[in-house]
C-alpha cells in the first residue's frame, strides 16, 4: 500500500452489513473510504450467514422501534429497487409471519391497522397453506413484498458500486484508535495506521472494545443456524419465533437458537436441536427431518438496552461522567452537564437480527450526517438511534 493509499476522508472498522451499508452511502457522495476488516472474508461473522429476512417489524402500535423498523423496511426495499445490482440474488417470495408470541397473535386477532409494511394482509391457515405449499394450522399475516437475501452478497454488492472510492482491507484487526489535531490514526495488529478524519465502528459487539467506546452496552448474543436439503416445495418465508426460508440451491436455511451468556463459537446437537422441533412444531411437514443432513452455523449478533441499534456520533462519556461525579446524588445532572460529542468518531453497531431493515438506512444517515447534509426525512429514525440517548441512562443508573 502507498503512502497516499493511507489517508482517507473515512476509515470504517468492521466490513459487515453495517460497514458495507456506511462505506456505499459515504462513496456515493465522493468520499474515500477505507473498510477494515479483522477476517479474511469481509461480512464472515454475523453477516456471514448463507441467507437472511428483509420482513419488517409488525405492530398495532406506533413506538420508536416500530417506527424506526418500519422506516428501514421502507428504505431497504427502495434500495433494492434503485440498485439491481446488489439485488440480484434477493428472492422476493412474500412473507408469513405466524402468531408466535401474544404481540403477534393479538396483530393477527385484531381488526386495526397493521403496522410495518404497506403490503400486508391477515389470512386463515388455509390460505397460509396455499400461499406456503406446506401444512399450516394457524392463522398469519402476510407480507407480500418481503423475502431473503444472502447478507453476504448484498453487502459485496453495495461496495462493489464503488470500487474505486472504496478500499477493502482484510486481515486486518483494528487494536487502537487515536485522535491527533483534526484526524484520526487507525492502528492495526500488523502495524499498519490509516488517517482520516472521520472513524465509524461497525464491528458488532466489538465495537466496544476502545477506551473511547468501552462504555457502550452491546451484548454479544450467540445465534445459532441450520441448513438442510430441500425436503418441501416451500414457497415463502415463514417466520413463527424462528424462521425457515425456501429451497434456494436446494437448501433451506432455518432459524436460529439464540441464547445470552454463551460464548461457544461451536455448534451444538441440541441447539440444533431445538431449532428443527420449533420448526417442524408451526410447520408440521418439516417434523421428519433427517439429523444426519444437517449443517448448523454460530454467529454472534450485537444486542442493545432497547432493541434499537446505534448509530451516529459517539459522545465522551468519560467526561461526562468525571463531570457528574462532581455533584451529589439527587442533582440534576442533565441540566448541568452538556452532553459532549467525541470529534469526528462514530459508531453503527447494534443491529441483532435485523440488519438487512437497519443497515442501508443507517448508512444513510452517517453519510449526511458526515457530509453534513439535512437528516430530512430520516430524522425520526436518526433521532430514536442516537447514541446520545445512552449517557445520561447510565449516569443517572450510576448516581441515583
Amino acid at each position: 500500500m502507498s503512502h497516499l493509499e493511507r489517508s482517507f476522508d473515512v476509515v470504517i472498522i468492521g466490513a459487515g452489513l453495517a460497514g458495507a451499508c456506511s462505506a456505499f452511502a459515504l462513496a456515493q457522495r465522493g468520499a474515500k473510504v477505507a473498510l477494515l476488516d479483522s477476517q479474511a472474508e469481509m461480512a464472515s461473522k454475523g453477516s456471514g450467514n448463507a441467507l437472511g429476512l428483509i420482513t419488517p417489524y409488525l405492530s398495532l402500535k406506533t413506538s420508536p422501534l416500530e417506527s424506526f423498523y418500519s422506516a428501514g423496511y421502507r428504505f431497504t426495499q427502495n434500495f433494492l429497487t434503485r440498485f439491481p445490482d446488489t439485488a440480484k440474488t434477493f428472492q422476493a417470495t412474500g412473507a408469513l409471519q405466524l402468531p408466535s408470541t401474544t404481540r403477534l397473535r393479538n396483530l393477527i386477532d385484531s381488526n386495526s391497522t397493521i403496522l410495518g409494511a404497506e403490503y400486508t394482509a391477515r389470512i386463515t391457515s388455509a390460505e397460509a397453506s396455499e400461499l406456503a405449499q406446506t401444512v399450516i394450522n394457524h392463522k398469519a399475516v402476510f407480507v407480500r413484498d418481503g423475502g431473503f437475501i444472502s447478507p453476504r452478497d448484498f453487502a459485496l454488492g453495495a461496495i462493489n458500486h464503488y470500487p474505486n472510492e472504496i478500499k477493502l482491507i482484510i486481515n486486518s484487526e483494528c487494536v487502537d484508535i487515536r485522535r491527533n489535531q483534526k484526524n484520526w490514526a487507525v492502528i492495526t495488529r500488523a502495524g499498519l495506521e490509516l488517517t482520516a478524519p472521520h472513524v465509524i465502528l461497525c464491528a458488532a459487539s466489538d465495537s466496544a472494545k476502545f477506551h473511547q467506546s468501552a462504555w457502550v452496552p452491546l451484548e454479544p448474543v450467540r445465534g445459532q443456524t441450520a441448513i438442510i436439503e430441500e425436503t418441501s416445495a416451500l414457497k415463502c418465508v415463514v417466520s413463527y419465533g424462528g424462521y425457515i426460508t425456501p429451497a434456494a440451491n436446494q437448501r433451506h436455511f432455518i432459524g436460529a437458537h439464540y441464547s445470552h451468556d454463551d460464548s461457544e463459537p461451536n455448534p451444538r446437537d441440541t441447539d440444533t436441536d431445538s431449532v428443527i422441533d420449533l420448526c417442524s412444531k408451526w410447520l408440521p411437514e418439516f417434523g421428519s427431518l433427517r439429523r444426519e443432513n444437517i449443517s448448523s452455523r454460530v454467529c454472534f449478533r450485537a444486542s442493545t438496552i432497547d432493541r434499537l441499534p446505534y448509530i451516529g456520533a459517539l459522545p465522551n462519556f468519560n467526561l461526562m461522567r468525571e463531570r457528574a461525579s462532581q455533584y451529589r446524588s439527587g442533582t440534576d445532572l442533565k441540566s448541568k452537564i452538556n452532553l459532549e460529542l467525541i470529534p469526528g468518531l462514530f459508531i453503527n453497531a447494534g443491529h441483532g437480527s435485523r440488519g438487512l431493515i437497519s443497515c442501508p438506512m443507517a448508512g444513510e444517515i452517517l453519510a449526511r450526517t458526515i457530509s453534513e447534509q439535512e437528516i430530512g426525512d430520516l430524522s425520526d429514525a436518526a433521532l430514536s438511534s442516537s447514541p446520545s440517548r445512552l449517557p445520561w441512562r447510565i449516569i443517572r443508573a450510576a448516581h441515583p
